[in-house]
């Protein structure tokens, strides 16, 4: 499973230990193995997600029956994760409406709804794509670039 949001790591660490909650010193402490453990190359670090050195694909994960909470927080969704989504999703229509994006990703992700903050990081992971030139942004939609992906 990856990639994981450093508190959820650091959550199910507590849960591991038969702890309630998860405090700063716990909190303190999976961060340090973390970054002891990327340090080491053992783990890939990206911002506060952490996962295996050979995960190279990163499928879509279905959150409608997870049982951690933190697991259904939009700051929790990996970005390579909401990138492979919108992907996706660009690739499979021409052209979509970057509010049906956000939309569809939410369904991916297995949201009844789309937040206000699940639809921002939604589309901070939209600028980012457009920005490496991935998907381009025209007239309110999302295309995939045809140089991109013809060099994917």
């Amino acid at each position: 499973e990856g990639p994981v949001h450093q508190d959820e790591v650091a959550r199910r660490v507590v849960s591991l230990w038969g702890l309630k909650r998860t405090g700063r010193r716990i909190t303190e402490a999976v961060a340090r193995a973390l970054a002891e453990a990327a340090c080491h190359r053992q783990i890939e670090q990206s911002g506060l997600f952490f996962r295996l050195r050979v995960q190279q694909s990163f499928p879509i994960r279905n959150r409608a029956a997870v049982t951690s909470p933190s697991l259904r927080k939009p700051e929790f969704l990996p970005p390579v994760e909401i990138q492979t989504a919108l992907i996706a999703i660009v690739q499979s229509h021409f052209g979509v409406l970057i509010d049906e994006a956000a939309a569809e990703v939410a369904r991916l992700f297995g949201f009844k709804s789309t937040s206000a903050q699940l639809r921002q990081v939604v589309e901070d992971e939209i600028n980012s794509l457009t920005q490496q030139q991935i998907l381009e942004r025209r007239n309110s939609k999302l295309y995939a670039n045809p140089i991109s992906t013809n060099s994917s």
